[in-house]
């Protein structure tokens, strides 16, 4: 007999809060509304939006709008929830802003938007080529159609209700 209990989604934990948290104004605002969140709770948030921007864009797109505030916060996620290599590879990712990642989007900006240059010298070819495999290696990571992310997620969402409980 199979077991009638519905496993329910992690979004089930992110819709109440979605636009709760301010991404867009500053670093500062995010950070304050982010550290009132549950750990799981924030958790899923960050990694959900990692995983939403480089599924449409990759990397690049991720680090050049305002959801790269939460980088950090993804990487850590990411490893809360199991997805080591996930992490990893958003880890090697945020190198490219050297040893202190930058939150403001206005400075990632500048470090980044090279990518979207008409022309590329051959060191930003190389550079965004590594970004690009990068992105894919995520891709797989994450599962196809994120079914590894969704499934992950849903774990970490669910024993997070089990210990409210």
């Amino acid at each position: 007999m199979s077991n009638p209990q519905r496993i329910a989604s992690y979004w089930d934990l992110l819709e109440p809060i979605w636009d709760q948290i301010d991404i867009y104004t500053n670093p500062e605002t995010f950070l304050a509304q982010f550290a009132q969140l549950p750990q799981a709770v924030g958790d899923l948030y960050a990694a959900h939006w990692l995983v939403s921007e480089v599924v449409n864009g990759a990397f690049p797109q991720f680090f050049s709008n305002s959801t790269g505030v939460l980088a950090p916060e993804a990487l850590i996620a990411f490893r809360r929830i199991g997805l080591t290599d996930a992490a990893d590879i958003t880890e090697a990712c945020m190198t490219f802003f050297g040893d202190s990642y930058p939150r403001d989007r206005a400075v990632r900006a500048t470090m980044i938007d090279w990518v979207w240059a008409e022309t590329l010298s051959e060191d930003d070819e190389y550079n965004l080529d590594i970004l690009l495999d990068l992105s894919s290696q995520f891709l797989d990571a994450i599962g196809k159609d994120q079914n590894v992310f969704n499934l992950a997620a849903d774990e970490y969402a669910n024993r997070y209700r089990a210990s409210l409980k």
